[in-house]
């Protein structure tokens, strides 16, 4: 995640954001946690507020919408690196070896 994102992650200074990411796994990803919850959702079309706004990252997280998670994290040129699909084949991957380790 950007620095510029640590209030995003429920930090006060981006310093704080530095310190705790260089401290543990754990903190990691209740930033992370944090970052997924409070992310806004953004406009459809900055230009024509009318048309409302895309689904937030928490609400992509939880649907699995592999493509919104992209464009939430990424920007719309997730595309060009395939975000989305890794991303999918990496949650099939590893619920799969979930599955068989049960």
């Amino acid at each position: 995640m950007l620095g510029e994102n640590y209030t995003l992650c429920g930090q006060r200074r981006v310093e704080d954001m530095v310190s705790k990411m260089c401290s543990s796994e754990k903190s990691q990803l209740g930033m992370l946690a944090s970052f997924i919850e409070n992310k806004p959702a953004a406009w459809i079309n900055p230009k024509n507020r009318k048309l409302g706004r895309h689904p937030s990252l928490l609400q992509a997280v939880r649907a699995k919408n592999w493509q919104m998670i992209a464009f939430n994290y990424n920007g719309s040129s997730y595309k060009k690196n395939f975000y989305d699909q890794k991303m999918e084949q990496a949650y099939a991957h590893h619920k799969k070896l979930s599955n068989e380790n049960r």
